[in-house]
């Protein structure tokens, strides 16, 4: 029973590791240069949107996977506490 135990935790642990949240690596829509602007002032304009979008969502990632941590070992106790309370712990 122990060993099942053992198996079932590191199971667990790599569940959770493959469902951390990522920020994203670049844009998913392609945005091209108006009619009438110039290549080098849609590449100036291009970067600086960029770099804002970067700094809207910095540390968003790292914010979700810290709340889904917290979440899973709170339901890891409450998980051990009911067991041991219904008799798994004989």
């Amino acid at each position: 029973m122990k060993q099942f135990k053992t198996v079932a935790l590191a199971v667990s642990a790599l569940v959770l590791l493959q469902g951390c949240a990522q920020t994203p690596m670049g844009p998913t829509v392609q945005v091209l240069p108006g009619a009438h602007k110039p290549f080098d002032i849609f590449q100036q304009e291009n970067a600086y949107c960029k770099e804002y979008a970067q700094t809207q969502v910095n540390g968003q990632s790292e914010n979700a996977n810290e709340r889904a941590l917290g979440a899973a070992l709170i339901g890891a106790a409450l998980g051990t506490g009911v067991g041991a309370v219904a008799g798994g712990g004989r």
